[in-house]
């Protein structure tokens, strides 16, 4: 009778390659520098009062026009090509979302519909639900066609395919929002666009991260087919409470010496937003993919 010396050491496992972009960690970094860039420029050229020559600040206000187009570039796009399956469309996905919004969303909204000229004087609650019916439903109607028709559903693997797709949307759409606020506020100073940046990022990371959720649960999830003009509606919604809050923010705070303006109170409530709005929706995305995994390990033991 022979015995076999078991191995004193087990042969090592092979690890798994995830084989897809992780589009949360691409989100959060590009979210948390862009915030960190905005809000150090904006405390400089407030309260230090910094002077650049002319030319060194055009060129400077560009590049924060053009901040998350940037950093959406560098963490996002190339990082596509870095793993093992990339997501196709995302540039498409992209030029597509800003030639809509410089043809269509934003002459529609600031030429033709102006809410801010008939909104200005109404109730806070008139206000919300006038900034939803039109800036938000224009802009985060857009942005989901696009995804729809031309990235999705064919491209939608797994559920984080439509938070990269939404993303990209939303660079697009907000990077156009950007240039026009450059373009027709040449007198604008760093600390100003800086604010103008993070507004839009706050509002177009927030709806496009909710009309994700909704897409991806219609796709992959049983859930009803009012889910998603539901989320449409939320992502709309968002706008119409944002904008409002966030200029009664910047244009009035309550000091020990009274009533004063405070933009910064602007740059809080912006970063706020997205980070609240990616903490959320990031719970959600966690809470569905548990049960998912539960029903399978569930019905595998059956």
């Amino acid at each position: 009778m022979s015995f076999s010396t078991p191995p004193l050491i087990a042969p090592p496992k092979e690890d798994v390659i995830y084989p897809y972009r992780r589009v949360w960690r691409s989100l959060i970094q590009e979210t948390i520098i862009t915030v960190g860039i905005c809000g150090v420029t904006f405390v400089v050229y407030q309260f230090i009062g910094l002077n650049l020559p002319e030319l060194v600040e055009s060129g400077f206000v560009l590049i924060l026009a053009l901040l998350p187009l940037i950093l959406w570039i560098l963490f996002s796009r190339f990082a596509e090509t870095r793993v093992p399956v990339p997501r196709v469309g995302l540039n498409t996905t992209l030029g597509l979302s800003a030639l809509a919004a410089a043809a269509i969303g934003v002459p529609l909204v600031n030429t033709v519909i102006q809410p801010s000229d008939w909104l200005s004087l109404e109730s806070a609650p008139t206000r919300i639900f006038g900034y939803m019916l039109t800036a938000g439903i224009v802009q985060e109607f857009i942005k989901f066609m696009v995804v729809r028709y031309v990235s999705g559903p064919r491209a939608l693997r797994i559920r984080e395919d439509s938070i990269a797709y939404c993303i990209a949307s939303a660079v697009g759409y907000m990077t156009v929002l950007n240039l026009f606020y450059v373009f027709n506020h040449p007198a604008a100073g760093p600390d100003m666009v800086s604010l103008r940046v993070l507004h839009y990022m706050s509002i177009n990371v927030a709806g496009s991260l909710i009309m994700s959720y909704g897409i991806a649960q219609t796709w992959f999830g049983r859930v009803s087919p009012l889910l998603m003009p539901f989320t449409l509606l939320a992502a709309a919604f968002i706008n119409g409470l944002v904008i409002p809050l966030r200029s009664g923010l910047a244009n009035a705070s309550l000091l020990l010496s009274g009533a004063s303006a405070s933009p910064l109170f602007s740059v809080a409530f912006s970063s706020g937003i997205v980070f609240v709005a990616i903490g959320l929706v990031l719970f959600f995305y966690r809470v569905v993919e548990e049960q998912e995994r539960i029903s399978r390990e569930s019905g595998s033991l059956t």
